[in-house]
């Protein structure tokens, strides 16, 4: 017990601090800032933030929501990104870490017991897969939230991820569905079939919302709904952007659209996929 609530603790931090980073994300890359220069700094005076003022959460607390020099005050967003990814990190560990227990029967390694070390590590990298697929969603809906453009850069880490963690470790990733060619006994792997199958879902997707909006094709739909399907399979890259383009529509005709997050195809998308991961592990 000890041991399960020292890993879901460190996971908790682990997510606070990517949190803060991803403050610094969703604020420069829309504008094509660097992402590492200049520091964290006050906006207003342009006073380097302080090592021990950026302690995730609990630096904003400490400050009482102001800059230590000119005393501006600080968006209550940050902590509360910094808390609620925290939070998701720690229901990721506490959900696929030790449910996983009771066998992993989605993954092509199982079961499993992740009390072994063996199987710790297994675990673990599935969680940490999954965190990274989550935190580049949420950076998604808010930028997309904010009424800026989402770069398609922002989804090429996570595509990566997920394609290299996958030849390096197949046992992450949900269990390979063999499926044969016409008139052939050769057989296509479930990474691929993500691939495809994601792809030409997220590229309908992008070029239907281009044609409503009367606006550019992007691909930063397409590299979502890729993104998802490389990362937790090519089910849930047919399902999730697909049940988030259809929410997004509902959302925008009814009194919903009132409401930013709402109107947000990656806030939908995001939903999705924690609810995809949490429930592919209890189910």
């Amino acid at each position: 017990m000890v041991e399960q609530t020292l890993i879901v603790a460190w996971f908790f931090l682990l997510g606070a601090t990517i949190g803060s980073f991803m403050n610094v994300v969703v604020y420069r890359l829309p504008l094509r800032m660097s992402l590492s220069r200049p520091g964290s700094h006050c906006p207003l005076c342009g006073h380097a933030i302080r090592w021990f003022d950026n302690v995730p959460v609990a630096g904003w607390i400490f400050l009482g929501g102001k800059c230590r020099d000119c005393h501006a005050p600080i968006s209550p967003r940050y902590p509360l990104v910094e808390a609620w990814t925290g939070s998701v990190f720690a229901l990721l560990a506490a959900t696929e870490i030790f449910y996983m227990a009771g066998g992993g029967t989605h993954l092509v390694a199982s079961p499993l017991n992740v009390f072994h070390l063996g199987g710790i590590r297994l675990a673990a990298g599935v969680c940490l897969i999954h965190a990274f697929l989550l935190c580049t969603l949420f950076c998604a809906a808010a930028i997309e939230t904010s009424g800026k453009k989402i770069p398609s850069q922002l989804f090429l880490p996570a595509f990566f991820v997920s394609l290299i963690g996958f030849a390096i470790a197949p046992q992450w990733f949900p269990a390979t569905i063999a499926v044969k060619f016409p008139f052939s006994s050769m057989t296509m792997n479930d990474r691929l079939l993500s691939l495809v199958v994601a792809s030409a879902v997220g590229g309908l997707i992008a070029l239907v919302e281009s044609k409503l909006k009367k606006q550019d094709f992007t691909s930063a739909d397409a590299l979502a709904a890729v993104s998802v399907g490389l990362a937790l399979g090519w089910q849930a890259g047919l399902v999730a952007p697909a049940a988030a383009f259809v929410l997004t529509g509902i959302a925008n005709a009814t009194g919903a659209r009132k409401i930013p997050a709402a109107r947000a195809a990656s806030t939908w998308l995001y939903v999705l996929s924690l609810l995809w991961i949490v429930f592919s592990v209890a189910l």
